[in-house]
C-alpha cells in the first residue's frame, strides 16, 4: 500500500442511505460505492493516514485488520486507477457558483386559446367550458420580454393555447428576436402560414407536437379532423426553409403502440430532433379518457453529471430553477404544468418582487428538501420534477412518483402501471 494518497481535487462523493455516489468531474462520471468505501474516502478527506484508517475501520466493522489492510489496499487501487484518488495533494479550483439573477429559460403563453382540443393538454386551452382570461396586449408581451433577457435569460418560448391564433404573433416575435437570445415557437401549426415567416428561417426555432403516425390517431387526439395533415405539411415547409426544429410526442393509452412508426413519420418529414413525454395529470390531461391504462417505464438515476450542473443543483432545483411561465392574463407560475403553484402577476406584483419570490418559494427547493430524495445518494445529479410530484405524487416535497430507484434498499424498478 502507498504511504499517503488524496481525494482527486475535481471529485466529490454523497452518501445515501443504503450507498454513496462518486462524481469523478474529470470525466462526468458516477460511481456507486458501499458503506466501507464511502469511510475510506471520508477518512482520506479529512487527511487520516492509511495506518489510522486500517485502525478506525477494524474498530468499526469488528474485523482483523489484515483483512481490513486488503480491502483498503484493494479499493485505493482501484480508485487510483479511476483517478478518485491522487499520489499529489492539488488544490482543489474554485468553483463558480451560479448567479441568483441569471434566468435560463421563460414561457410565455401568449394566448389561452387553441383551435384543437387535444386530450392531454395541461392548459385547457380552448376550453368552451373555461373562462377565457382576457389576453395582454402585444407591447406588453415585448416591453417584459425584452425585460426578461436583460436579467440574462437566452432561452424565450412562445406558446399558447396556441399562439398563431393571435395575428400579432408574428409582431411580438419580430420585436424579440435579437441578439444571442434564442426564441421558440410551440405551436400545433394548423395555422401556420410559411410566407409570414420565412424571413425569421436564420433565427427563429420551432417546435410542435405529433400524436400518432397517421391522421387516425393523431386527429382522435386533438379532437379536429384534418390536424394531422395540416401539422405535418407545416413541418415539411419549415424544414425545406431551413428552421431549426423538433416535435413531441405526448405518450398515452390511445397512442402508447405507436411511438417508433410516429418517430419515423417525424424523421421522414426531416426533423431530427424527436422527444416523448407521458401524459401528465394536468387539465384535460388528468381525465381517464388519456391518462389511466397503460405502462409508463420508470426514469433510471443518471451516472453522468457536469460539475456545474451538480453544483447548480445543490442551490437549486434541477429542472424548474431560474425558468418561469408567463400564462396569458400575467399570473407566473414556475412551470408550465405547476397550474396550481401561482406565484404572483406580473402586472400587479411586479418583475423585481416576482424574481425574489421564485427564489425564495421555488427554484431553492433542492432534493435535499424533498423526502426520500434527500436519503438518495443520486439527489445531484437527478433531474428533477416537482410538478409530478404534485400532481401524481403526494405533494410538493414528495418523491416523483415516476423514479425507479429505491435509496433504501438500493434497488431499481422499471416499470409502473397506471390503473
Amino acid at each position: 500500500m502507498i504511504d499517503s494518497c488524496f481525494v482527486n481535487s475535481n471529485v466529490e462523493f454523497v452518501k445515501g442511505t443504503k450507498f454513496a455516489l462518486v462524481y469523478n468531474f474529470n470525466d462526468n462520471n458516477a460511481y456507486h460505492v458501499n458503506e466501507t468505501g464511502y469511510d475510506i474516502l471520508q477518512l482520506i478527506s479529512k487527511g487520516e493516514s492509511l495506518k489510522t484508517i486500517v485502525n478506525m475501520l477494524s474498530l468499526k466493522y469488528s474485523e482483523k485488520k489484515s483483512v481490513v489492510y486488503a480491502t483498503v489496499n484493494d479499493f485505493i487501487s482501484s480508485c487510483l486507477e479511476s483517478n478518485i484518488i491522487v499520489t499529489s495533494n492539488l488544490e482543489r479550483s474554485p468553483v463558480e457558483l451560479s448567479s441568483n439573477n441569471r434566468l435560463r429559460e421563460i414561457w410565455c403563453e401568449i394566448t389561452s386559446e387553441c383551435n384543437l382540443r387535444c386530450l392531454h393538454c395541461y392548459a385547457e386551452a380552448g376550453s368552451k367550458t373555461k373562462n377565457i382570461p382576457v389576453e395582454l396586449p402585444k407591447e406588453f408581451w415585448i416591453s417584459t420580454i425584452n425585460q426578461i433577457t436583460q436579467y440574462g435569460c437566452k432561452s424565450l418560448q412562445i406558446t399558447g393555447g396556441e399562439p398563431l391564433i393571435r395575428k400579432d404573433c408574428v409582431d411580438i416575435i419580430d420585436n424579440i428576436i435579437h441578439g444571442d437570445v434564442l426564441v421558440e415557437l410551440y405551436s400545433n401549426l394548423t395555422l401556420f402560414d410559411i410566407n409570414k415567416f420565412k424571413h425569421l428561417s436564420e433565427k427563429l426555432s420551432i417546435a410542435t407536437t405529433i400524436l400518432g403516425p397517421n391522421a387516425s390517431i393523431h386527429d382522435s387526439i386533438t379532437g379536429v379532423r384534418g390536424s394531422f395533415d395540416k401539422t405535418t405539411r407545416a413541418i415539411s415547409q419549415c424544414a425545406n426553409e431551413g428552421f431549426r426544429l423538433r416535435a413531441n410526442m405526448i405518450i398515452m393509452k390511445r397512442n402508447s403502440d405507436y411511438v417508433d412508426q410516429t418517430r419515423q413519420v417525424i424523421h421522414s418529414l426531416g426533423v431530427k430532433n424527436f422527444g416523448t413525454d407521458y401524459i401528465r395529470a394536468v387539465g384535460r390531461g388528468s381525465q381517464t379518457n388519456g391518462y389511466y391504462g397503460f405502462e409508463r417505464k420508470l426514469h433510471v438515476p443518471k451516472y453522468h453529471v457536469s460539475q456545474s450542473q451538480f453544483y447548480y443543483n445543490k442551490q437549486f432545483n434541477s429542472c424548474w430553477g431560474h425558468k418561469f411561465v408567463i400564462s396569458s392574463n400575467g399570473d407566473v407560475m414556475p412551470c408550465i404544468f405547476a397550474r396550481s403553484q401561482v406565484i404572483g402577476n406580473i402586472s400587479k406584483t411586479g418583475f423585481t418582487n416576482l424574481i425574489s419570490k421564485m427564489h425564495n418559494e421555488v427554484w431553492s427547493i433542492t432534493l435535499d428538501k424533498v423526502d426520500q430524495c434527500k436519503d438518495c445518494e443520486f439527489r445531484y445529479s437527478c433531474h428533477d420534477c416537482r410538478p409530478l410530484a404534485i400532481t401524481e405524487g403526494g405533494g410538493l416535497y414528495s418523491p416523483s412518483p415516476r423514479c425507479g430507484y429505491d435509496p433504501y434498499t438500493g434497488s431499481m424498478h422499471q416499470s409502473k402501471p397506471v390503473e
